[in-house]
């Protein structure tokens, strides 16, 4: 699997328009349908093409080329450049995504943000608490318990952290 990812160069005269996203959204959708790629019915940022041999995400000006072949691959590239002014690059990480491949397999990992989350939520010096306690411990020694092991981190950061890794892990 060969992948590239694309940065075309905006006119500076469309940032800022409130309308600009739209505007910018319409012209590449429409080059890419030009191009026979289809859109996706689940996403309308994703497009593909017949053989689902290449695959173009987009955010913002950021493009994701996901491609079966150097050929194929080498092909959308040339097509893109005939229409914008744009930068094709390898790349590591994709809107915080990791992203990792060899010859067979490809591996796409959302490990920074849960790094991330942990840093913001867990500082260095924090004190790590094995939970739950033993169902079998009497109520007045767990009450002596947790005046020894109290959380070092607030309800509200970790309710907030237990929000995040869920969201993590149903994406």
């Amino acid at each position: 699997n060969k992948i590239s990812t694309a940065k075309p160069v905006l006119n500076k005269g469309i940032y800022g328009l409130i309308q600009a996203p739209k505007l910018w959204y319409k012209h590449l959708s429409s080059t890419l349908l030009k191009m026979n790629l289809t859109r996706s019915s689940q996403d309308s940022c994703l497009f593909y093409n017949e053989d689902k041999s290449i695959y173009i995400a987009f955010h913002v000006d950021d493009l994701l080329i996901l491609s079966k072949d150097d050929k194929t691959l080498e092909d959308i590239r040339k097509q893109l450049q005939e229409v914008y002014k744009i930068k094709f690059t390898e790349i590591d990480y994709f809107l915080s995504l990791k992203i990792q491949r060899n010859k067979t397999t490809l591996l796409i990992s959302d490990i920074q943000r849960i790094i991330d989350m942990k840093n913001k939520h867990c500082p260095k010096d924090t004190r790590i608490e094995i939970i739950p306690i033993k169902p079998s411990i009497k109520d007045e020694e767990k009450a002596d318990l947790e005046q020894v092991t109290r959380p070092m981190v607030s309800e509200k950061s970790y309710r907030s952290l237990l929000g995040e890794l869920n969201y993590v892990s149903t994406k």
